[in-house]
């Protein structure tokens, strides 16, 4: 069965403990108020039972994580200065 005509896209579905692992997330409950919060993806239904989330979704929240890192300590970084005791003209 083909869906399209473009190039094959491979979307891997993985399920809670990966989720809690690839995250660092240190509850089945946190991970679940960050969803609630629209913080998280939401996972998908994969069985009557059983739901996983699609890994390249987690894998964007964790880069935007790292992202947003960034722009903070860029933002909050001091300008450097001459002879390192903060006083001075900065470089």
């Amino acid at each position: 069965m083909q869906y399209g005509n473009g190039p094959l896209v491979i979307i891997r579905a993985i399920r809670e403990p990966a989720v809690l692992d690839r995250t660092g997330f240190g509850s089945k409950q946190h991970l679940r108020q960050q969803i609630a919060a629209g913080l998280f993806p939401r996972p998908i239904r994969i069985g009557p039972k059983a739901v996983a989330w699609v890994e390249g979704e987690v894998d964007a929240w964790l880069r935007a994580r790292i992202a947003d890192r960034g722009a903070r300590i860029a933002a909050h970084a001091e300008p450097a200065t001459i002879g390192g005791s903060g006083a001075g003209s900065p470089i």
